[in-house]
């Protein structure tokens, strides 16, 4: 182990760090940031090195060293007598720190005094600067790591340079509102105002109004001021008349408007309300950024989930962060308003079982790691368990704790996949949407539902948004539950009994019984059950399909069927590229209509402000975009005869279909040639007609073949957003 050295004597010796400017930086702002390394009394030799950086999860723009009049344009020169060779490495450091600007003298040597700078976004050759992280941190670290001797044995020096990184403008307000209450019940609308990045705009200032539907007097009002920090509750709210009602929070100044989720009005008090949470998410002291406090305030206050877990991968904790954790959340559980869930994230490799998130009932539980590979000192009292095996089966027979497998980096491995322990699996989150999870876990017949987070990195836990460019491509999912009340028993014993549905993030209604049988449970019948679906979407539904097993088995009518050749088209992709990490799939590509004319184009469910159309004519759009599971596309108004035909172009798929095939077909449907789930749909586009609401009630034509059959719902709106109810599990009579 290398010999520890004091503050004094790094700064002395190996050298300083200074940073200009240290103001506030606007999160996706555009900047130019000088480093300034003066080089201590030890010297830089020949083959000496200097790293600048960042936490993984940060994304910052990557720098570019060779064209000066490139986006994020970093310059490096020094004053002594040497040549700097510079590289950039997204994973070159010590997991937290990973992105690396790494600084190589050779050719010469450095002295006491002499300097290197390192200008990220010089604007001198005509660059724009460098782009700013795009998630705000109240503390955003630029380490500092020097080689003087050139061993590649590096010291941090201290006085890291530290920016405050803050919300932009706000670009548009969200409004959440409980799922389910009762007629005449009080409850509180939260609305928050979110910046293009999906940051709480706490600036916003401005008269915002709740509004029930093509009424001009509002429920309520509210002027934000600068105190409000970006949010507010209306407190106090009830609705007379029964069904499915969407509040409106309006603002004239900016002007501003949105619909809330859907709220279930009923005549009596639910036996069962639908309440969000987000189970996994990290802090700073593992992989994520953010204090536990910002993390569960947040959490609390803006994003306005019913409950949370938190989910640090198990070989960093510290047994002294463990101890610490459990008193934290412990002070934020607050029954019938927000509960908190202790619990870790099991970080195995893939072969040794993969990442499963392990939740407790209580406020303490064990910290039984996968290995204690970044925990300096004691480890604790905990034993290591690994495989995850081990862990399963001191589980096994406990009602006070249970796991849920996770794909995130390290994807969960479904050969150690137990019903008993696991009431749930993982579909998506902010890593991706995982499809392919629920279908290999019911094609080996497991008994399982289906569960959302985010696995936010960027202390966002409940309406965690991608980052630009960086890991997270999509924005973290969230666990409806049906439960009587918000208190831990209730809760926790409705996701043992897989009374939930995974959401990609929006906040819809999806409801499932199967003769009285809610999502989830098992039970025997002699033939197929009469399925009761109900949907309640944030946005128009796009398809509401029944599934048997794997299989599609009934898709509901929305619309009435058009005929003649369409005018309005939808274009859509999706898939990822591995299942492991670095699952992105590049989707830039472009869409050609020949013996016709494009009248307008539009994208949809581009995941951040980086995507998008970039170029579009009479004959052609073309875009950028990466997708990790998720939807991306574009919506077109042509005119054309028969004879037109659509030419897709992009690396993971090419071909071209005619109009008077979309006429007969209403859609097409053409997988990818690359990529895992990776598909392309082209279809009439009924937004404009589709309802937000539906129902209906499906007994499957075939008889109970299998031993057990599987039931479930799958959801896709207009807006790309998508939910599965778990499953119930028929047993043949």
């Amino acid at each position: 182990m290398a010999p520890e050295y004091d503050a004094a004597t790094l700064r002395k010796y190996c050298g300083t760090v200074a940073l200009v400017p240290t103001a506030n930086v606007v999160a996706g702002s555009w900047g130019t940031w000088t480093f300034t390394f003066t080089v201590g009394a030890y010297g830089m030799d020949d083959r000496s090195n200097l790293r600048l950086v960042m936490r993984g999860v940060c994304d910052w723009g990557a720098p570019d060293f060779d064209d000066p009049t490139a986006p994020n344009y970093c310059r490096i020169h020094t004053d002594g007598n040497a040549k700097l060779q510079v590289h950039f490495d997204r994973e070159n450091h010590v997991r937290p720190w990973r992105r690396t600007i790494h600084v190589h003298v050779h050719d010469g040597t450095l002295k006491a005094g002499e300097h290197i700078w390192i200008v990220m976004g010089d604007t001198s050759g005509g660059s724009p600067g460098s782009q700013a992280q795009t998630f705000v941190e109240s503390t955003f670290e630029f380490k500092f790591f020097a080689d003087n001797f050139g061993t590649l044995q590096f010291r941090e020096l201290p006085d890291a340079p530290v920016v405050r990184i803050v919300a932009g403008p706000a670009a548009h307000l969200v409004a959440q509102a409980p799922s389910m209450v009762a007629a005449g019940e009080a409850f509180d609308v939260l609305v928050r105002a979110d910046d293009a990045w999906g940051n709480t705009a706490t600036g916003f200032c401005g008269e915002v109004g709740l509004y029930l539907p093509h009424q001009a007097k509002p429920l309520a009002r509210h002027t934000f001021n600068e105190h409000d920090g970006g949010i507010h509750r209306f407190a106090g709210l009830s609705l007379a008349e029964t069904g499915i009602i969407r509040l409106e929070a309006r603002c004239v100044d900016p002007a501003f408007s949105v619909l809330s989720n859907p709220i279930h009005v009923q005549a009596d008090t639910p036996a069962l309300r639908l309440y969000w949470g987000d189970m996994h998410a990290q802090t700073e002291e593992t992989v994520g950024t953010g204090s536990p406090d910002e993390y569960f305030t947040y959490a609390r206050d803006h994003a306005g989930v019913d409950f949370l877990g938190i989910q640090g991968n198990d070989f960093q904790i510290t047994a002294e962060f463990w101890y610490e954790l459990q008193e934290i959340v412990k002070r934020y559980n607050e029954s019938g308003r927000f509960l908190t869930l202790l619990g870790y994230e099991w970080s195995g490799n893939h072969p040794a079982g993969g990442d499963h998130n392990v939740h407790f009932l209580g406020d303490e539980g064990p910290l039984h790691r996968s290995s204690h590979w970044q925990v300096p000192g004691d480890p604790g009292p905990w034993a290591d368990k690994c495989p995850v095996s081990t862990l399963v089966d001191l589980y096994r027979g406990l009602d006070d704790v249970f796991m849920i497998p996770h794909i995130g980096g390290r994807r969960a491995n479904l050969d150690y996949f137990d019903s008993e322990v696991m009431p749930l699996i993982e579909i998506a989150s902010a890593h991706g949407w995982f499809e392919w999870v629920w279908q290999e876990a019911l094609e080996r017949g497991y008994i399982t539902g289906f569960a959302a987070g985010s696995d936010d990195h960027t202390g966002r836990p409940g309406t965690s948004r991608p980052t630009n460019g960086g890991m997270f491509g999509v924005r973290g999912g969230l666990l409806g539950t049906y439960a009587p009340d918000l208190q831990r028993r209730s809760i926790w014993d409705a996701i043992r009994a897989r009374h939930t549905f995974a959401s990609t993030g929006a906040r819809m209604i999806v409801h499932l019984t199967a003769d009285e049988h809610l999502m989830g449970e098992v039970f025997e019948s002699a033939n197929p059950p009469t399925l009761q679906v109900r949907v309640a979407g944030t946005a128009p539904l796009d398809e509401v399909e029944v599934l048997r097993g794997t299989e599609p088995v009934y898709s509901h009518p929305l619309v009435e069927r058009e005929n003649g050749l369409p005018r309005k088209l939808r274009v859509g992709w999706r898939g990822s590229r591995v299942k492991d990490r670095t699952r992105r799939l590049r989707w830039d590509g472009s869409l050609r209509v020949d013996n016709g004319r494009i009248l307008s184009a539009r994208g949809w469910a581009f995941d951040d402000p980086t995507e998008g159309i970039i170029e579009q004519n009479e004959e052609s759009v073309r875009w950028v975009s990466q997708t990790s599971g998720d939807w991306d596309g574009i919506a077109l108004e042509i005119v054309g005869d028969a004879d037109t035909t659509l030419t897709f172009t992009s690396a993971p798929a090419t071909y071209s279909v005619r109009l008077d095939e979309l006429a007969d077909k209403g859609e097409v449907v053409q997988p990818g040639i690359t990529g895992v789930g990776s598909e392309v749909r082209i279809s009439r586009d009924n937004e404009e007609r589709a309802p937000y609401d539906t129902a209906f009630k499906f007994q499957d034509p075939e008889p109970l073949s299998q031993d057990v059959t599987p039931y479930f719902v799958r959801v896709t709106q207009y807006d790309g957003e998508m939910a599965w109810c778990s499953p119930v599990f028929v047993e043949k009579a």
